[in-house]
C-alpha cells in the first residue's frame, strides 16, 4: 500500500526517502532514533548542532556518548525499560557537548515498532541552557537585592511602597508591613529634613520620572542620618508606568568625612586655629571691606624664638604642647573680631580688623596689641624643673583697600618679623620698604652670583707679602667679581651673600683652582718657584663631609709631571682623612709644592666641632697644604687653637696694626703675638701695613713678613707681576 503523503504529493517511490530525510533535517528541534542496543540509528541536523558532533560521529555509537559519565548507566537502563514498553515522561537532562561543556535539555520520547518486530526509540531534545541561566540569574539577583546592605524599595505607579528588602528595614528600623502603602515623602521626617527636597521627590513621582537626591532622614528610633536616593520608573511590556524602584544608601560617614576634610582645609590640625587658606579668605574680606570704610587693618607675623632648640631638647610632644599653649594665649589675648591663625611650624599670623582711618592711630593700636601678645607669651609654662619661657619676634604691616596683593602683605609682614629678630628677638617691628628693597637686591645678587661662579666673571686679584728687605715671598689671592652691568665688585658686596646662601663653598673651590693654576705657572720658573699663595677658606667648608676629598681632587686634577698622581688617589681613603701618605709622597715629586698653597681660616671657622676640624686640617697637612690663621687676636681662644691645630702661620689683624703707633694695648698685643708665634715655630704676617712707620715698628718688634698698601694694592695678575718684576703667564 502506498504512503498517502507521498501519493498526495506525487513523489516517486525512489525519492521518498530523500524527501523524508529533508523534512527530518529541517526541524529546529533535535531528533534522534536509537535501537534496542542503545545505538544511534538516525540523527537530524538540529540534534548534531545541540551536541557539536557530525552525523557520522554519532551513527552506530551508544547514545550515552552525549551524556556525562555519571548519568550513562542510569540513562541506559531507562532506555531499555522504555524500549520494552515501560513509561518515560518528558523531563530535563544534563548532557555533555563535544567540547566538554555541560548543558540542560528538555527531552520527550516515543516508540516505533517495525513490521519485522524491531523496536526503536524516537527522542526529541531542546537546549534550554539559556533559559536556565536566565532563571539562575534572576534567582541570584533576587537574593542579592534581598540581602544587600543598601535599601531597595519598589512602589506602585502612585508611588506607594509595595516591597522593601532587608537592607531598608535595617537602615530605617521600619518593617515591610509598616512601610507598605506609604509614600517616600511620608517616610522622611525630622526637623533637619529639607522640605524642598521632599517636595521635589513628590513632583517627580507625580510626573512618572525618576530623581537623585541627598537628604537627611531619621530612623524609627529618631537617629539622624544622611541618605542618598536614586529612583527610577519601572515600565511594563507596553511601556506603561508600572511603578518605581529606589535604591537608598546611607552616606552619613561620607558626609562626616567630607565635613572633616572641609574643616581641615581651613583649620590647623594641631591647634584648631584657622590655617593659611582661611587667613587668605579673611584678608580678602578685610581688604574689600576697608576699600569702602577706609579703616586700616593690620597683618602681624609671629615666629617663636629658639623654638627648634626647645623642640629638640624637650621632644616633639612638648613642642606640640607649647604650640597649643601659644595658640590658646593668642586667642585669649585678642578680640573676637580679630583672627589668629597658624601657618605651620612655629609661625602664626594675626589679622587685626577696623583699627582706625588714621594710619598713625592704627599703628599705635597695633603696637599696643603686639606688646600685649609678647607679654602674655613670656609667662612661664611647664612645671617644676621643666618650667620654660618662650619669646617671639613679630612683624606687622598696615593695609587699607586692595592696593596690595595678599602675597605682598604676607611677604612684608614676614620681612618685618625678620627685622625684629635681627634687632635682638622678643620684640616687634613694622615693615620698612627699604629693608624689603635690600632683601630683593640681595636675592638678585645671589641669583647672579650663582651664574657668575659658573662663568668667567670671577677675577683673581693679588696682593703681595714681602719680607723685611722688601723682597716678595708670597701673595694672597683675593677674588673680585666683574659684573656685566655693575662693573668690578669688591668682596664686601658679594661675599656676605655667598656665606648666607651657601654659595661660598662652591666659590671657595673655584678660588683654590685659580690658586693652584697660578702656582703651577710659578713652579715652572726658577724666579717664582719659592713663592707661596694664600686663599681664604670659609667656616662652611669645614662643615662639608667631603672637604678634604674635594681639595685633594683639585690638586690631583692638575696637569703635573706624573700621570700616576690621579691613579694613586683612593677616594674612600681621602674622604676618611687618615690615609694620605701615598698621595702626599706623589705630590712631593711634582713641580707644584702643596706647601706653597696656604689656606687662610678665621677664628670663627674654628668655633665649632674642634675635633672634626682638627682631623680634617691634619689630613690636609699630610697632603702638604699649609694653614694660616687670619685676623689673629680678635677671638677669645686663639692660644688653645694654636696648641691643638696644625697652623703654620698667623696673620696679625690690621685693627691692631692700624693703631700700633698710638695705642699701647695694640702694641702690647702685637708684640705678644709675634713672640708667641716664634715660640711655637710659626710664621707671622702683619696685615694692613700702610706706612713706613708701621713697617719699621713691626720690624723692631720682630715681625718678619708684611702685607698692605705700603707695598701694593690688590690688582689683577698682570699689574701685580709688573709691580714686582715677575714673568707674566
Amino acid at each position: 500500500m502506498d504512503d498517502p503523503v507521498s501519493r498526495d504529493l506525487r513523489i516517486p517511490a525512489n525519492e521518498r526517502l530523500v524527501f523524508l530525510q529533508s523534512v527530518y533535517n529541517s526541524a529546529n528541534i533535535g531528533i534522534c532514533v536509537t535501537d534496542e542496543h542503545r545505538r544511534f540509528v538516525l540523527v537530524n541536523d538540529a540534534y548534531c548542532r545541540t551536541y557539536g558532533y557530525e552525523r557520522q560521529e554519532l551513527i552506530g555509537q551508544p547514545f550515552t556518548k552525549v551524556l556525562p559519565e555519571d548519568l550513562r548507566e542510569t540513562a541506559g537502563r531507562a532506555h531499555d525499560d522504555y524500549i520494552d514498553g515501560g513509561e518515560e515522561s518528558a523531563g530535563e537532562w544534563r548532557v555533555q557537548h563535544k567540547n566538554g561543556e555541560i548543558r540542560n535539555v528538555m527531552v520527550t520520547a516515543g516508540r516505533v515498532v517495525t513490521a519485522d518486530g524491531r523496536h526503536f526509540k524516537v527522542t526529541t531534545v531542546q537546549d534550554i541552557s539559556g533559559f536556565k541561566s536566565q532563571e539562575t540569574m534572576l534567582e541570584q539577583l533576587s537574593e542579592v537585592v534581598a540581602q544587600t546592605q543598601h535599601g531597595v524599595i519598589f512602589t506602585d505607579a502612585e508611588g506607594r511602597v509595595t516591597w522593601v528588602n532587608d537592607g531598608t528595614e535595617r537602615m530605617t528600623g521600619f518593617s515591610l508591613e509598616e512601610m507598605q502603602g506609604q509614600k517616600p515623602g511620608d517616610l522622611l521626617q525630622g526637623e533637619n529634613t529639607d522640605p524642598e527636597t521632599v517636595a521635589h521627590m513628590a513632583r517627580q513621582l507625580a510626573a512618572g520620572e525618576g530623581f537623585r537626591v541627598e537628604v537627611i532622614n531619621y530612623t524609627k528610633s529618631g537617629r539622624e542620618y544622611w541618605l542618598h536616593i536614586a529612583c527610577s520608573p519601572v515600565l511594563d511590556r507596553e511601556g506603561r508606568l508600572d511603578g518605581f524602584m529606589a535604591l537608598q544608601t546611607d552616606i552619613t560617614e561620607n558626609k562626616r568625612f567630607q565635613e572633616r576634610i572641609e574643616q581641615l582645609s581651613f583649620q590647623d590640625a594641631l591647634t584648631g586655629l584657622p590655617n593659611r587658606r582661611l587667613v587668605e579668605e579673611q584678608l580678602k574680606f578685610r581688604m574689600a571691606g576697608s576699600q569702602r570704610s577706609r579703616q586700616y587693618n593690620a597683618l602681624l607675623f609671629l615666629d617663636l624664638d629658639n623654638f627648634k632648640l626647645i623642640n629638640d631638647t624637650l621632644g616633639p610632644r612638648q613642642g606640640d604642647d607649647l604650640l597649643i599653649r601659644v595658640a590658646r594665649t593668642l586667642t585669649n589675648t585678642l578680640y573676637e573680631s580679630d583672627m589668629v591663625a597658624r601657618l605651620g611650624g612655629d609661625e602664626f599670623v594675626v589679622v587685626l580688623a577696623d583699627l582706625s582711618i588714621d594710619p598713625v592711630d592704627a599703628a599705635e593700636r597695633v603696637e599696643r596689641v603686639a606688646e600685649k601678645i609678647l607679654s602674655a607669651l613670656a609667662e612661664p609654662f611647664g612645671h617644676g624643673r621643666l618650667e620654660h619661657r618662650v619669646t617671639a619676634s613679630m612683624g606687622a604691616v598696615l593695609f587699607v583697600g586692595q592696593e596690595q596683593s595678599i602675597d605682598e602683605l604676607m611677604q612684608q609682614s614676614d620681612i618685618a618679623m625678620y627685622q625684629a629678630k635681627s634687632a635682638g628677638k622678643n620684640t616687634f617691628a613694622f615693615f620698612d620698604p627699604q629693608v624689603q628693597s635690600g632683601l630683593l637686591q640681595r636675592h638678585r645678587i645671589e641669583v647672579e652670583l650663582r651664574e657668575a661662579i659658573q662663568s668667567e666673571q670671577l677675577v683673581p686679584f693679588y696682593q703681595g707679602q714681602v719680607d723685611a728687605e722688601g723682597r716678595l715671598v708670597g701673595a694672597e689671592l683675593l677674588i673680585r667679581w666683574q659684573h656685566p652691568e655693575r662693573g668690578l665688585l669688591a668682596p664686601g658686596e658679594f661675599i656676605p651673600i655667598a656665606e648666607a646662601s651657601g654659595l661660598i663653598v662652591e666659590l671657595g673651590y673655584k678660588v683654590v683652582r685659580m690658586a693652584v693654576q697660578q702656582l703651577l705657572h710659578w713652579a715652572a720658573d726658577e724666579r717664582t718657584r719659592q713663592l707661596s699663595l694664600s686663599v681664604n677658606i670659609s667656616a662652611k667648608h669645614f662643615e662639608q663631609p667631603d672637604f678634604v676629598e674635594q681639595l685633594a681632587g683639585i690638586l690631583a686634577d692638575q696637569p703635573l709631571r706624573s700621570s700616576a698622581l690621579q691613579l694613586d688617589i683612593n677616594a674612600k681613603e681621602v674622604d676618611q682623612f687618615f690615609a694620605m701618605e701615598k698621595l702626599a709622597d706623589t705630590l712631593a715629586d711634582q713641580p707644584l709644592r702643596p706647601s706653597s698653597l696656604k689656606l687662610e681660616i678665621t677664628e670663627s671657622a674654628l668655633a665649632r666641632d674642634l675635633g672634626e676640624i682638627s682631623a680634617r686640617m691634619k689630613a690636609l697637612r699630610d697632603l702638604g697644604l699649609g694653614f694660616s690663621l687670619d685676623d689673629f687676636g680678635t677671638g677669645y681662644s686663639s692660644l688653645a687653637y694654636l696648641k691643638r691645630l696644625p697652623i703654620g702661620q698667623v696673620k696679625i689683624d690690621q685693627g691692631f696694626v692700624r693703631d700700633l703707633m698710638v695705642d699701647e694695648n695694640d702694641r702690647g698685643i702685637t708684640e705678644t703675638i709675634i713672640a708667641l708665634a716664634k715660640t711655637l715655630n710659626m710664621d707671622v704676617v702683619a696685615e694692613g701695613v700702610e706706612t713706613e712707620a708701621h713697617r719699621d715698628l713691626l720690624k723692631q718688634l720682630g715681625c718678619p713678613v708684611f702685607q698692605g698698601y705700603l707695598f701694593d694694592r690688590p690688582a689683577p695678575f698682570a699689574e701685580f707681576a709688573r709691580h714686582y718684576g715677575l714673568p707674566i703667564n
